[in-house]
């Protein structure tokens, strides 16, 4: 995990903290998938700034 997505005081943190939040409450399985796929972008492209060198994956490709 990203240090930013880890440190509970940055912006980043809490809004993936609200995403999972949302989208294990939600009642709505498409709105669900949606979050997750958002949740798992974010972490991706945090990780990709922070100097990894990362393949997109194939489900945030299509």
């Amino acid at each position: 995990m990203p240090e930013r997505a880890l440190d509970p005081h940055s912006a980043i943190c809490r809004a993936i903290r609200l995403l999972r939040d949302h989208s294990r409450g939600c009642d709505s399985v498409e709105t669900r998938r949606l979050l997750i796929r958002t949740e798992r972008w974010m972490i991706w492209m945090l990780r990709r700034q922070e100097g990894e060198d990362l393949p997109v994956p194939a489900e945030l490709a299509g």
